[in-house]
């Protein structure tokens, strides 16, 4: 592969991969190897722990050779996004992967209410969202909630898309993200504020000291939000959105040490919020005084080695989390009468693996063990329901590189078994993934993944007790086999991916009506996902750069019986294209981002109109350490668009911000 080829900011990687010469256990799959696509504006997965916008860093092993960081599948389908200035533009974690192909955002509310992501065609909670090796729990079986962290204390996201994204087991049915922790790096005393539509105020201050020996970052923020905004709903009745206020904090911080070959990283996060919890706008009213509360406690030590010996480094991981959610209304939407419901869940995981160098081969190997607990009550869980469930999982890959380096073969394999207290163990013996790139002659090149994946259900997917929303305890886990190939190009200003896949998911878990107000989890077999995903990366000029991402997605319920219509909340086509110019003391931005039409039901009888969306911002350096900024969202104001639930998405909103370093 051409050393020189660029990533997504422009700048070269550096040394390419190089490994030595022996066997493999990839021999077998040379018939398989077909076209993917590495993409500049893609950009590798390498280094986790440092800053997003940092070239990437290698270590020499027998002279030339090199390895990136915890490169796990180096033929995956990967998007690296920089996470480090949500804040001052008014914008969450959500708007950060929106413009990564193959991502989608489902949101609930406005800015700062919960939001989750799906890919490629996927439900939100087929995908693990990983912090240095710590999985993170989701919230009320919903899917990771990308619309109210603070990302003060990260520096990038790194979105593994399809088959590429199996060595994260469990879960991982159409991709993962992984949260890279912010290192401090020299010193920073930064002071942010935010304040906006709908009644919105946020602060955040981070203080940090460091360099590449040592350092430590901390970090605290607060946002509230009153929430409320007008809208029209199916009657043509204007209204006002109620019960959609919020308040959050959270404190949290990362530390880091090197010696030698040795890195030691701790990272630290707790949050907590409450707020109003708003229904469906025919029935404002019956949810006018519910509430949500949520808190999550968070602790991971990462420990990394380069070099333990000439043909050996390691890593390992080891982290604690706690997740409470409880929700309460006085007036309950069917009986009039106070109900509430709560749960807790907590989780302890180890994990540990190694890259061992072999002739032209690079080995991985890896083990991890995870104990969670799971804790509710309930209407249906009085006194209490008491849950845990033991996961153990052990996975092997070989990369075997060939033909002066200009091939490079991956297979790997997963093993894992998931015990629930009181239940059979759930045994997945054999999770075979197969990968491959080919570097073609001039600025082009290929790559390719297929793997089998399955998710076993989520314990809220299980026993969820919440108003009009019930987990369902006989459910079977999905399975899925995931197919993607592409081709990239990469030049001095730029560069461009096409790629393909296709996902077949059985035993797919979905919230279903049940009745006209009950949504149970349930198995459906036989979905399907296919589609095509474009992006390319424009540096026109040095103070420039133009960036577009193009999705179609066709998922379908296709098994006997099945409607035949787009899955709900899939749309079929999303268009992102953003523009950013650096013109010294100013920053300007404009953004579009279109999705089509989609259905809110399984039968394609309740759809949400396509919506178009502009956004644009500025900011200016008013003095050498202050900046101020000017950001608008939904320029066009649209009012039309509708969450899962049918309930309304805001219109236009500006956010003022400021910095002080």
């Amino acid at each position: 592969m051409n050393p020189e080829k660029y990533p997504i900011d422009g700048r070269a990687m550096g040394p390419k991969i190089c490994r030595s010469r022996g066997l493999s256990i990839t021999a077998a799959i040379l018939v398989f190897l077909s076209l993917g696509g590495v993409s500049a504006a893609e950009e590798p997965i390498d280094e986790p722990n440092e800053e997003a916008e940092e070239p990437v860093t290698v270590r020499t092993v027998e002279d030339s050779q090199v390895q990136r960081d915890d490169e796990r599948r180096p033929s995956a389908m990967s998007t690296r996004v920089d996470t480090s200035m949500l804040f001052v533009r008014g914008e969450d974690l959500g708007d950060a992967l929106s413009g990564s192909a193959g991502a989608s955002v489902r949101r609930d509310s406005s800015y700062g209410q919960p939001a989750q992501v799906t890919l490629r065609g996927g439900n939100p909670r087929q995908l693990v969202v990983e912090l240095d090796g710590l999985r993170l729990n989701t919230p009320v079986g919903a899917g990771f909630d990308v619309g109210q962290w603070f990302t003060e204390g990260f520096a990038s996201a790194d979105v593994i898309r399809g088959g590429g994204a199996s060595f994260y087991g469990s879960g991982a049915v159409t991709g993962a993200i992984r949260l890279n922790p912010r290192q401090a790096q020299g010193r920073e005393v930064t002071a942010r504020a935010l304040a906006g539509s709908f009644g919105t105020v946020g602060t955040s201050l981070a203080i940090g000291v460091g360099d590449d020996d040592q350092g430590l970052r901390i970090f605290g923020s607060a946002r509230r939000s009153d929430g409320d905004f007008p809208f029209v709903d199916d009657q043509e009745r204007r209204q006002v959105r109620i019960n959609n206020d919020h308040e959050r904090f959270g404190v949290g911080g990362t530390g880091h040490l090197r010696r030698g070959a040795h890195r030691l990283r701790l990272t630290t996060l707790f949050e907590a919020g409450d707020g109003g919890s708003p229904g469906p706008s025919e029935f404002q009213e019956s949810f006018g005084e519910a509430r949500v509360e949520d808190d999550r406690l968070i602790a991971v030590a990462r420990w990394e080695t380069r070099g333990l010996t000439p043909h050996l480094d390691g890593h390992a991981t080891l982290g604690a989390q706690r997740r409470g959610f409880s929700y309460r209304n006085e007036r309950a939407f069917l009986t009039g009468q106070p109900f509430s419901t709560a749960s807790r869940e907590e989780s302890l995981t180890a994990a540990a693996g190694a890259v061992i160098y072999v002739g032209d081969h690079l080995i991985r190997v890896g083990a991890e063990g995870r104990r969670e607990g799971y804790e509710a009550e309930g209407a249906s869980h009085s006194p209490g329901l008491q849950a845990t469930r033991t996961t153990l999982g052990a996975n092997l890959g070989d990369e075997w590189l060939l033909f002066d380096e200009s091939v490079s073969l991956i297979a790997a394999v997963r093993a894992e078994v998931i015990a629930d207290d009181g239940g059979d163990a759930l045994v997945r013996p054999l999770l075979p993934a197969l990968g491959g790139i080919v570097d073609l002659p001039g600025p082009f090149e290929a790559r390719a993944n297929a793997a089998r994946t399955f998710r076993a259900p989520h314990f809220d997917e299980l026993y969820l007790d919440a108003e009009g929303i019930r987990g369902s305890p006989d459910l079977r886990p999905e399975e899925a086999w995931t197919f993607d190939a592409g081709l990239g190009l990469t030049g001095d200003r730029g560069a461009a991916l096409a790629s393909l896949f296709h996902h077949r998911i059985d035993e797919s878990i979905l919230f279903l009506p049940v009745s006209a107000y009950l949504f149970e989890a349930t198995n459906l077999s036989g979905v399907q996902s296919s589609g095509m995903e474009l992006t390319s990366l424009f540096r026109p000029r040095e103070w420039l750069q133009v960036q577009g991402a193009y999705t179609f997605t066709h998922a379908l319920f296709a098994a006997a019986g099945g409607s035949g219509a787009q899955l709900p909340g899939r749309p079929r086509h999303v268009l992102v294209a953003r523009a950013v110019a650096d013109l010294g003391p100013a920053h300007l931005f404009a953004g579009a981002h279109y999705r089509s039409e989609l259905n809110l039901d399984n039968f394609g009888n309740l759809r949400s109109p396509g919506a178009l969306r502009l956004d644009a911002g500025a900011s200016v350096r008013l003095s050498e350490r202050i900046t101020a900024g000017l950001h608008g969202r939904n320029l066009l104001d649209h009012r039309s668009t509708r969450d899962s639930l049918q309930r309304p998405l805001p219109g236009r909103a500006f956010f003022l911000t400021l910095e002080a370093q």
